[in-house]
This record gives structure tokens, sequence and C-alpha cells, in this order.
């Protein structure tokens, strides 16, 4: 993982990378929404799982 060092905001819509983070790009709109879409469905899964 990143390792967002202190002082620093991050941004909602915001890809950040590296050791120490650095701001790449923001995030297009479809790249959000399969966040959100991968978020629930792995809820979902968990779900199941545990019954």
């Amino acid at each position: 993982g990143s390792l967002v060092t202190p002082g620093k905001r991050v941004k909602t819509g915001q890809l950040w990378a590296g050791r120490p983070a650095q701001y790449m790009r923001d995030l297009k709109k479809e790249e959000l929404e399969y966040i959100d879409w991968s978020s629930k469905h792995y809820a979902r899964l968990a779900k199941e799982y545990r019954g």
C-alpha cells in the first residue's frame, strides 16, 4: 500500500501511489463507478459466505 505522510490531504476521486504517496491523477467517472460496484459486490459475497 501507499504511505500517506503527515500533512498530505487526499481528496475524493484522486489516485495516489507510492511510498511516500504522490498524486497521480483524478479518477475517471467509470473508475469511480467500478470502485463503488466492487465494494458492494464484495460485501454481498461476504454476507453470502457467512450465511
